[in-house]
């Protein structure tokens, strides 16, 4: 902005620097520090005579003070330069005043010449952002702005059955797998996976209204994301057998399900080596499951045995008579469980309780509704258990131990014992290395050493795992919704116990001042839902 003083005085200012012009000469005085080479430079963009050194030197040595740079008054008109982006999108001025008896631009001069000399296209340009140049010479600002394109979107999967969850279908309804295990069913036929193609995208216009193509979006090959039981038809992905939908290193692929339309019995037999099962009946006495997934049963289990790397989902009850089995690498359901013997992963719950049943749970045990009872037999969880009724009347033993880790200690110390004994291995073959010469004997040695090595790093590994587990036991504690009665024994982490002497009501039995003793009630840290299998009608 220029600023007049007198007839025969006038001064601008560009950013750090000020010019004088009077009879006298031309002046300049530095407001703030400036490096050589950008003074220099703005001195030429200015139209002033170059200096040297010493004088540049000199002007920022007297900051605020005006130092005569020529004898001569200096007369130049204002004039603007264009800087544009790369992409043409952003075209901005840098104003440069006149100087002297020089002629200032006004905004419709530059308007002008932004579309006469530099072929700015008129419909972009900002006049109001040229006024704002001129009135701060010496700083770039925006005057033009074009249209910037829409690139185009990647193509995209969209997997069908976890929008609409389909389920596996039944004669008279559905079962909805989400509520079981998040584990997504398809049938032979089911449409799995839609592809949304790329886009285009639209192209923009620079300031020059020239056009600027959009980056169109990536395409994906289908088949590259889809394994067995799938198959490509257009943009869309076809199931080819009924089955578990997953995903592994990125790709979709169908898990079969072995499907038992009725009941498990002589027709069928045994079931070995497949990956899930579902019995749309009953599994009837001495018939056996094994699946390296999920099983579930829509009625009973009548004194069967079952083994499952996945979960166990019984809708009916479970009974053993004793000799019935259950192993699971996941949560176990039932609706109830009577002299049954649980081996669990995960959680084990049920609706109606625990009676004579010796059940072992990786997490908890939950028993959720308010009458359900845990009578006889034991209950061990490595976290927390939840029972609204312990025991009964008659004071039938019934053993609840929460925190439950007596299998880990033997297991502990067996690992520490192999540790040892692997230990003495290596010391053993770094001896024998030492003194044989033999470059094969040496190579077999190393071969037997690094061995043992990784095996003791994997046995340190297990061990911390194990001594963690241990060390939270004691933190964990047993819920009793409703009563316990006489006859039950509780205990935790396998060094406490309380045997209650009279009924006791609504309370947790957890770690107070050292003992194993009711407290309060308070919520439990974990939810008492069933994961249970819910039926839509078709």
């Amino acid at each position: 902005m220029n600023i007049l003083s007198g007839d025969s005085i006038k001064v601008v200012r560009v950013g750090r620097v000020s010019i004088k012009t009077e009879p006298r000469g031309t002046f300049i005085k530095l407001h703030n520090t400036i490096e050589p080479n950008k003074l220099s430079s703005l001195l030429s963009k200015l139209h002033l005579p170059k200096i040297d050194n010493i004088l540049i030197k000199n002007i920022n040595k007297h900051q605020g003070k005006w130092i005569k740079i020529s004898d001569e008054i200096i007369n130049s008109n204002g004039y603007f330069e264009l800087i544009t982006s790369p992409d043409g999108l952003i075209g901005r001025i840098v104003y440069y005043p006149a100087i002297g008896n020089g002629t200032d631009m006004t905004v419709d001069d530059i308007y002008n010449e932004l579309i006469s000399k530099h072929h700015v296209s008129p419909k972009y340009i900002d006049k109001s952002a040229i006024q704002t140049a001129i009135q701060k010479p010496g700083i770039p600002q925006v005057v033009a702005r074009g249209i910037p394109p829409i690139h185009g979107k990647n193509a995209y999967i969209r997997v069908i059955p976890e929008e609409k969850k389909v389920v596996p279908s039944l004669k008279k309804g559905k079962i909805d797998w989400h509520e079981i295990s998040s584990l997504i069913y398809v049938d032979e036929g089911d449409i799995v996976i839609e592809k949304i193609p790329p886009t285009k995208g639209k192209p923009g216009r620079d300031i020059f209204d020239r056009e600027i193509p959009p980056i169109p979006g990536k395409d994906i090959e289908l088949q590259s994301v889809i394994g067995e039981g799938l198959k490509v038809e257009g943009n869309k992905v076809i199931a080819t057998t009924s089955g578990i939908l997953t995903k592994e290193e990125g790709k979709y692929k169908v898990e079969e399900v072995y499907i038992v339309d009725g009941d498990l019995d002589y027709e069928v037999g045994n079931i070995k080596n497949v990956k899930h099962v579902e019995v749309r009946g009953s599994v009837l006495p001495g018939f056996s499951i094994e699946a390296k997934g999920n099983v579930i049963i829509r009625g009973t289990l009548d004194n069967g045995y079952i083994i499952a790397g996945g979960n166990v989902y019984i809708e009916g009850i479970a009974t053993g008579d004793k000799d019935g089995y259950i192993k699971a690498g996941g949560f176990v359901y039932a609706r109830e469980f009577i002299e049954m013997t649980v081996e669990a992963g995960g959680s084990v719950y049920s609706n109606g309780g625990f009676r004579h049943s010796d059940i072992l749970s990786g997490e908890n045990i939950i028993a959720v509704n308010t009458r359900a009872i845990a009578v006889g037999g034991n209950l061990m969880a490595r976290k927390y258990i939840y029972a609204p009724i312990v025991g009964n009347m008659h004071g039938t033993r019934t053993e609840v131990h929460a925190g439950y880790i007596e299998d880990l200690k033997e297991k502990l110390q067996t690992i520490k014992e192999q540790m040892e004994q692997w230990s003495s291995s290596i010391e053993k073959a770094i001896e024998n290395l030492k003194k044989t010469n033999s470059p094969n004997m040496k190579q077999l040695l190393m071969s037997k050493i690094n061995s043992a090595r990784d095996k003791l790093r994997n046995f340190e590994k297990e061990k911390k795992q194990l001594e963690e587990t241990i060390r939270k036991a004691s933190s964990y504690a047993i819920y009793i919704a409703k009563e316990a009665h006489p006859g039950s024994v509780f205990k935790l982490a396998g060094w406490y116990t309380y045997k209650p002497r009279e009924k006791i009501n609504t309370c947790v039995l957890r770690l107070v001042d050292g003992n194993l003793k009711p407290d309060k009630w308070t919520r439990p840290p974990f939810k008492v839902k069933i994961p249970v299998a819910k039926i839509k009608k078709k």
